[in-house]
This record gives C-alpha cells, sequence and structure tokens, in this order.
C-alpha cells in the first residue's frame, strides 16, 4: 500500500513537471492575458456579484500563495513561476474585481444621487475586511494543504 501511494505521488509530480516545462515557453504577458480572460470569465458565472467573487478570489489566491511558496522552497521559484502568472497573477486577478469596488465608489462621491451612501460605505468595509479575512483563512488552509500535498524532497525520493 505503501509503495502504490508513492507511485501515484511520483505520477503527479511527474505530470505537474510536464505541464510546468509548456507553460515554461510560452512568454510571460500570453500567460496573464489568458489567465485574466479566464478568470473574468468565470466571475461572470459566480453567483453573487462582486462580493462573493472577491472573497472566494482571495480565498484562493491566499491557498495558492502558500501551496506555491511550499513548491518554491523545495524545487525553486524558476519551477512554479509560470503557475503564478497564469493563476495568480492572470486568473485571480481576472476573478477579483477590484474595478467594480473603485467604480463603486467613485460613483458614490461624484454623482451620490444613484447609490445609497450607507449601503455603498458598508459594501466597501465589507469587501476590504473580508477579503483580507477571506485571505488569512486561504493561508492557513494553503498552510495545511502544503504540509500535506508538498513533501519533503527525500521522503519524496525515498531516501
Amino acid at each position: 500500500m505503501r509503495k502504490g501511494r508513492y507511485t501515484a505521488m511520483r505520477n503527479r509530480a511527474s505530470i505537474r513537471q510536464r505541464i510546468g516545462a509548456v507553460l515554461n515557453r510560452v512568454p510571460a504577458p500570453f500567460l496573464v492575458f489568458l489567465g485574466g480572460g479566464t478568470g473574468a470569465l468565470c466571475r461572470v458565472y459566480t453567483p453573487g456579484g462582486v462580493l462573493v467573487a472577491n472573497l472566494l478570489g482571495s480565498f484562493t489566491l491566499g491557498l495558492l500563495t502558500m501551496v506555491w511558496n511550499a513548491y518554491a522552497r523545495r524545487d525553486g521559484e524558476e519551477r512554479i513561476h509560470s503557475f503564478r502568472l497564469l493563476f495568480g497573477a492572470g486568473m485571480m486577478g481576472g476573478y477579483t474585481t477590484y474595478s467594480s469596488i473603485a467604480a463603486v465608489l467613485a460613483q458614490t462621491i461624484f454623482l451620490p444621487y444613484t447609490i445609497n451612501y450607507t449601503y455603498m460605505m458598508l459594501a466597501v468595509a465589507v469587501l476590504l475586511v473580508g477579503g483580507l479575512v477571506a485571505a488569512a483563512a486561504g493561508m492557513l488552509t494553503g498552510r495545511f494543504v502544503a504540509s500535506r500535498l508538498v513533501p519533503a524532497r527525500d521522503v519524496e525520493e525515498g531516501r
């Protein structure tokens, strides 16, 4: 049974390395472009709108950051740099909607008759504080996931 789990870990590592090798050949701006388009498309279909997209995106980016940091410590930053560009800067950047928060805030300041001031202040506070809490929760979850997902190199190599 132990050997089967070790083989599965090696197979996942092999797939991850092959995907990383392909992504490393793609220019960085194109990775961010591709990820951003995918994230924006996902945002359109997120129920709950801006609030849910930002909270879920903050949590996800916090989680991914901790997992990527664990892989970077073990394998080196260059092995995961393309994943950070595609999924972090690109997809999560396109999925979360800071521009919507800024637009609502600007609308309230410059066109105060179009939106309820109290609602806007509450929404911005929930988005900002909620985003920080969601990112922190994602990082804590990511630390737990990384400790199980990214074994130390000598465990993986069977030393």
